[in-house]
């Protein structure tokens, strides 16, 4: 073959080689473009070398047949071989015997590599369509959890819904009942007091002439003192009593949503913190406040407003981990954007980073162990956002949280 392209010039560049393997070998790595090699040896190697990357592009160009012969003058052997072949030949297994050793190796039967290679793919498939099963099934799963959940959620709002529609009952039925002893006390203790005062006179008198004596089991000299400021105190107490239980008949009143009336911020703040005196002291013993003077009306729902600030001073009080710790509330006015508000800040533990822009979403709570269902900063942000305004978290500096509230003037106060 060497010799032929010598003789024919056909115009190729001559790289030489020891064996046919090693002319495959570079034929497979790129250094050359055609390797010229014996055909049934070419594609023998192919497949004892693994090398896949190359083909038979061309037929054998020149055929040589194979013979036999013997030592000259041996005519009896020879004669014997003839008759052999003849043998072979005539009976056909001469070709089988060439088609097993000597005929062409492109006809390979069964193809078994691409049979592996098909299985191979399919695998490959079928493992692919399950793991897009399994993930679709966990998925399917994780949903159907959630969903059971939000459905438990509504479930336990609905029981507290009606809860609070019993509630509400109750107290008319409780604030009735309380308001009538208490009409009685606001009624006589003033009555009492002018009797007081009509009598000292004469206590007093008597007290100079006669010196000290006893009045309801004590010195005269110790009851002049302490009679006035208890029944101040009972007084004050009773008025106390009244403004409580009138707060939780309004608190617990179903309102229409809208409804729309005139309110001031400020009287709303007063209520709210009348109602949570007790809960606050429970928490903190440094709590304080300041409103703003001469704050413009707002137009809205006054009560759908108590219920947001109670929301955020109950989480304040929460959020506080000792009772040295403050809560201060301030309201402002903001008269360039016609909008009134509350500042609630705290010392407690703060929120971290991660969570600040997740809290106004439902079902958000980082106290769900502790019976927390996430609804009271997002019901609370859609009742600001009502009333044209917002809520909005910060740090607050050097610990702590700070809680904005927002909502818009009455228009007639422009």
């Amino acid at each position: 073959m060497h010799d032929y392209l010598l003789q024919n010039n056909v115009g190729a560049i001559i790289n030489t080689a020891e064996t046919h393997a090693d002319a495959l070998r570079q034929l497979s790595s790129g250094k050359h473009d055609f390797a010229l090699v014996a055909n049934l040896p070419g594609l023998y190697l192919e497949q004892e070398l693994g090398l896949n990357n190359i083909m038979p592009v061309g037929q054998p160009f020149q055929a040589q047949q194979y013979g036999y012969a013997v030592l000259q003058g041996n005519e009896a052997l020879l004669a014997r071989f003839s008759e052999g072949l003849a043998i072979l030949n005539n009976t056909g297994r001469k070709q089988e015997i060439y088609n097993k050793w000597l005929g062409s190796l492109q006809d390979r039967g069964i193809p078994w590599r691409d049979i592996g290679k098909i299985t191979f793919w399919a695998s490959v498939l079928l493992l692919i369509f399950l793991s897009v099963a399994v993930i679709w099934n966990r998925l399917l799963k994780r949903e159907v959890n959630k969903r059971t959940r939000e459905l438990h959620i509504q479930q336990q709002q609905l029981i507290q819904a009606d809860k609070m529609t019993s509630l509400g009952i109750l107290v008319s039925g409780v604030a009735h009942e309380i308001n009538n002893p208490t009409g009685l006390l606001l009624l006589n203790l003033p009555i009492i007091q002018d009797a007081w005062h009509d009598c000292e006179a004469t206590l007093e008198e008597r007290y100079k002439e006669q010196g000290d004596f006893d009045l309801g089991g004590l010195p005269y000299s110790q009851m002049r003192q302490e009679i006035p400021a208890l029944l101040e105190d009972m007084h004050n107490g009773a008025r106390r009593i009244k403004r409580i239980v009138n707060d939780l008949k309004d608190f617990s009143r179903q309102e229409d949503d809208d409804i729309r009336e005139t309110f001031n911020l400020n009287d709303v703040v007063n209520t709210t913190t009348r109602l949570l005196d007790n809960n606050i002291q429970k928490y903190t013993d440094h709590f304080s406040s300041r409103l703003a003077s001469h704050l413009p009306d707002c137009s809205g729902n006054a009560q759908r407003i108590e219920q947001v600030i109670i929301n955020l001073i109950v989480n304040a009080c929460q959020a506080l981990e000792n009772r040295t710790q403050n809560i201060h509330l301030e309201t402002f006015y903001l008269p360039t954007q016609n909008l009134v508000g509350l500042d609630i800040t705290d010392q407690g533990h703060g929120i971290s980073p991660e969570d600040l822009p997740r809290l106004l979403d439902p079902f958000f709570t980082t106290r769900r162990e502790h019976g927390g269902t996430g609804l009271g900063l997002s019901i609370s942000s859609g009742i600001v956002k009502s009333h044209g305004g917002q809520l909005e978290f910060a740090a607050n500096q050097p610990r702590g949280t700070r809680v904005r509230m927002t909502i818009a003037c009455h228009q007639e106060t422009l």
